[in-house]
């Protein structure tokens, strides 16, 4: 008889059994891979056949981990039946990696022979050249210039790629470092320990080393054969550039060619045509349907005939939408074809070298115009594919999955009807496409042939474009264009006519004005009058000369009213105050004035300041309204004589008759000093230190400082004939007196002195 074993026994058994088979495996195989090789070093010297022989030890582990898929050893492992799920799966898709890796560790034999192949290419180009000899027509070259742009556009995706590959691999060797580093920290925590729950987390720890160390290899293998084929792509890419070159030589212009063309283009539009016939006859069939669901909707008696019409309602407005946009692109599909058929004849026309220059500089703008007029269609019907797509996507999550409460769905008819809406919009773009492209080569054929023009036809085209900003309106004023190039010449109007007029009014102003009879004030007075007409004459007819009517500055003048109302209040009173003093003429050009405490000598009467220059030759400034605001001192407002005095003090005892006799007599020998009226002199106070006398005499002042300098010399006479005449000229001084009837007595203080 057999004794059976208790269950719990049982399954703690297996369970130790499936953790000595399973987990010291994985452990040895990602020792094996992951511990004992650095991830920089060991993968790079991975064959193929070490690769499979890896795989085929993950694909085992993936059979030995979806055994232990058992509640019981989830149990044993403390976790769960999906973590062990989640294993296996990571074990399979290590498997799938490896397989990953092989194919990348096997494609540089096949890029080996592809380059080999393009150099055989080569070879024989530049020894038999084309298959197809010379003469080209426009066609073949197209072919040509199509296989050309098309390896163009394969290199910038390989660089846009290689990219996008560096940055990967980048994250993936970061993913690896912190796998690596969980890995430390796991095993520094467990340091010796065991059991079947350490070993399973240990060995997921070691399992996403491997993963990411194998995503990060793949990625290196797709960088090395990226750079490979790119290597072979810009090899094609050089032999596409010589064909192109080699046909370009050869192309010819033949008249039955562009017929051929045209005709071709004849038939797609005759073809359109037909098709834009039919979709009269569907927008009519959708029309009938649409009329015929809403009277359905209208006589439905229960919810599920009603959603049913309802539904059928909805899609054929769709459909007779999507035939009418569909209806519009055929048109336009149309217009196309003709305007392609306009670029055939340039095409051929500039190949038959027939077209005069002025042509060919016309084409080029209105070539350049189309292309941006393509562009942007292209983006916007791009966008529509992209908002039509989004809504397809959003009735077949929303309505496809679901149903109302009747069992109907309403998704299959709207979808139909967008979707088809879609796929005539992808024909319209490919039409718009191949158009742009037609248009390009004739911009790109153009700018060949204009390069090899002559130097004076491009000297043209430069003064073309000149003169094209020389007359560009900048505004419009009573129908009349206000261009750059009046602008420009009334500004060389009025820069030759003022500086002419101020030169001619200046000439006048000096042999009629500036004569003796003539004050230099009123001369110049009248001369900034004359001045200002003469601007405001030259302002008008430069206006006139370039027909600008005056009406264009209302706006201006508008602004410089305002302007004036809040900022230029102290401009507009120095300004009238300017005229005021021309006018009435309290100061005139030579006057010695004095304003505020400085003293000088008026040389300009402006229209905003007057100018000063004062006796350190220095210019001062003033604001005309000051000069009526303040109290200015005029020396020599009504003639330029003046009084002056010289002050000196004698010593208590002189002769005060022979000091007045000595200062009337050194003023007599000065002959600045004026005889009439006479000098006279003030004796003026009996003061502390001295007696004091004051001599006051008449000059003419022409300079500022010449007062000054008179004064000064009389002052060195004055100390001279004092000197000699022996009168001591006093300066503070004080006497003190003693008593002296009686002896001094002096008394000595003991004690503190200061008190």
């Amino acid at each position: 008889m057999t004794r059976k074993m208790p269950l719990t026994t049982a399954v703690v058994v297996w369970v130790a059994f499936i953790s000595q088979l399973v987990f010291p495996f994985a452990l040895c195989v990602a020792e094996t891979e992951a511990g004992k090789q650095t991830p920089a070093e060991s993968t790079d010297r991975w064959s193929v056949e070490q690769v499979n022989r890896l795989s085929r030890k993950a694909a085992s582990a993936a059979d030995d981990s979806r055994l232990a898929e058992k509640t019981a050893t989830a149990a044993v492992l403390g976790t769960s039946l999906d973590a062990i799920q989640e294993r296996t799966r990571g074990w399979l898709e290590l498997k799938s990696l490896y397989a990953e890796l092989i194919s990348e560790m096997e494609k540089p034999a096949e890029l080996t022979a592809e380059q080999a192949t393009v150099n055989d290419e080569i070879g024989a180009f530049r020894q038999n050249g084309l298959l197809q000899k010379p003469p080209y027509a426009l066609d073949f070259y197209d072919l040509v210039q199509a296989e050309y742009d098309a390896l163009g556009q394969a290199l910038k995706t390989s660089d846009l790629s290689l990219s996008a590959l560096k940055a990967t691999m980048e994250q993936l060797q970061t993913r690896v470092q912190d796998a690596q580093k969980q890995l430390r920290n796991f095993q520094d925590l467990h340091n010796g320990d065991s059991g079947p729950a350490i070993n399973w987390q240990l060995e997921g720890i070691q399992l996403d080393i491997q993963r990411a160390e194998v995503r990060r290899r793949i990625e290196m293998r797709k960088i090395d054969n990226l750079k490979l084929e790119r290597q072979i792509l810009d090899s094609r890419s050089q032999l596409a550039q010589a064909k192109l070159d080699r046909v370009k030589a050869g192309l010819v212009y033949h008249v039955d060619d562009l017929k051929r063309q045209e005709a071709v283009l004849e038939e797609k539009k005759k073809a359109l045509r037909q098709t834009l016939a039919d979709f009269a006859g569907k927008i009519r069939e959708a029309e009938r349907n649409r009329i015929k669901a809403q009277a359905q909707l209208q006589g439905a008696t229960d919810n599920r005939k009603a959603a049913q019409a309802q539904a059928m309602l909805k899609g054929w407005d769709l459909w007779r939408k999507t035939y009418s946009e569909a209806q519009d692109q055929l048109e336009d599909r149309i217009r196309l074809l003709d305007q392609q058929q306009a670029a055939w004849q340039k095409r051929y026309a500039i190949l038959a070298d027939q077209t005069e220059h002025d042509t060919l500089l016309q084409w080029h703008k209105e070539t350049a115009q189309r292309i941006e007029n393509l562009d942007r269609s292209i983006f916007l019907e791009q966008q529509r594919q992209n908002g039509l797509w989004r809504q397809i996507n959003t009735i077949v999550e929303i309505k496809g999955a679901s149903t109302t409460q009747d069992g109907l769905s309403h998704a299959p008819i709207e979808t139909r009807a967008l979707r088809q809406m879609a796929v005539y919009g992808l024909d319209y773009l490919g039409a718009l496409s191949a158009t742009l492209q037609l248009e390009r080569r004739v911009r790109g054929e153009l700018d060949a042939k204009l390069a090899r023009t002559p130097l004076i036809y491009r000297v043209e085209q430069v003064w073309n474009q000149v003169r094209g900003i020389w007359n560009y309106e900048l505004w419009v004023i009573d129908d009349r264009p206000l261009t750059a190039k009046k602008i420009l010449v009334a500004i060389v109007i009025l820069i030759i006519g003022i500086i002419a007029t101020k030169t001619l009014i200046r000439r006048l102003a000096r042999k009629l004005l500036h004569r003796p009879q003539v004050k230099a004030a009123t001369a110049s007075a009248i001369e900034k009058l004359l001045l200002y007409l003469a601007y405001l004459m030259v302002i008008l007819f430069a206006l006139r000369m370039v027909n600008i009517p005056l009406t264009a500055f209302a706006f201006v003048g508008g602004a410089v009213a305002i302007g004036l109302g809040f900022g230029a209040q102290n401009l507009i009173n120095n300004f009238i105050s300017g005229f005021i003093i021309m006018g009435e003429q309290p100061i005139s050009i030579g006057d010695l004035i004095e304003v505020d405490g400085v003293l000088g000598q008026v040389e300009e009467v402006g229209a905003r300041c007057t100018r000063i220059r004062t006796g350190e030759n220095i210019h001062i400034l003033v604001p005309n309204s000051s000069f009526l605001e303040k109290n200015i001192t005029n020396w020599t407002l009504s003639d330029r004589m003046i009084r002056a005095h010289v002050a000196v003090g004698v010593i208590y005892g002189s002769p005060v008759a022979q000091v007045r006799d000595l200062l009337l007599q050194a003023c007599g020998e000065f002959s600045e000093i004026r005889k009439d009226p006479e000098a006279f002199v003030l004796f003026v106070d009996f003061a502390d230190s001295a007696l004091l006398f004051e001599v006051h005499f008449w000059i003419l002042v022409e300079r500022v400082i010449q007062r000054r300098t008179i004064e000064s010399r009389l002052r060195y006479r004055i100390d001279d004939m004092f000197r000699q005449a022996g009168i001591v000229i006093a300066f503070p001084q004080q006497d003190v007196h003693l008593d002296t009837s009686r002896p001094l007595q002096v008394r000595l203080l003991d004690g503190d002195l200061s008190g």
